[in-house]
């Protein structure tokens, strides 16, 4: 974790969803072959290196993520505002696309991805998997703002997005966000949760 000061001396702790959203890639399928292979609720798995998804049955017990949404590549960043997607896989062939992947067990509706201002998540933090929570259970993190595409978060300024957002009280910054190669080039679209403890 890495502390900012803000203003009147309030520490900010920086966290990246270490489980959070990442890039895989598989070459040379066919657009027709992309569409047979992948499709929303498909399980997939990785190999050892974490560089290769295969679909695989959703009955196996190698099966622990699922597609939540396929989308175009260039539309990479819509995956983050998919509830339950916590990876991102780019398939690059003339017809490439992104595969927005999740837990295959995970209740979508109990995922951080779309929480809005005065919501609640739980307190877990990386390698375990904060969700929703009622703002009364013991440990709530409250959502004082949320901020689309902020600063990096080892950007000097960083501090100063839930300062803008009108969060200046809050306690801690969550990022989460989609990482991709598109057309050579890579893009991060993340996401900032301005945290504070639900409870005072």
């Amino acid at each position: 974790m890495v502390a900012l000061l803000i203003g009147g001396g309030i520490v900010l702790g920086v966290i990246i969803l270490a489980a959070g959203l990442m890039t895989a890639f598989r070459d040379g399928q066919s657009g027709t072959d992309r569409e047979r292979m992948f499709a929303v609720g498909d399980c997939v798995v990785w190999n050892a290196a974490g560089t290769v998804v295969d679909r695989v049955s959703c009955s196996s017990p190698r099966a622990v993520n699922r597609v939540y949404e396929v989308v175009e590549l260039t539309e990479l960043a819509r995956c983050v505002e998919v509830d339950g997607v916590e990876r991102t896989v780019t398939l690059t062939s003339p017809h490439r696309a992104a595969l927005c992947v999740g837990p295959k067990d995970l209740d979508p509706t109990t995922s951080i991805n779309n929480v809005q201002r005065g919501e609640c998540i739980s307190s877990e933090m990386p390698p375990q998997r904060p969700h929703r929570v009622a703002c009364t259970e013991q440990g709530a993190r409250k959502v004082d703002a949320r901020v689309d595409d902020p600063l990096p978060q080892n950007h000097p300024d960083a501090k100063q997005d839930c300062i803008n957002a009108g969060a200046a009280d809050s306690t801690l910054m969550f990022y989460y966000g989609a990482e991709g190669v598109v057309d050579g080039k890579r893009e991060a679209h993340y996401r900032l949760l301005c945290l504070s403890d639900a409870r005072g």
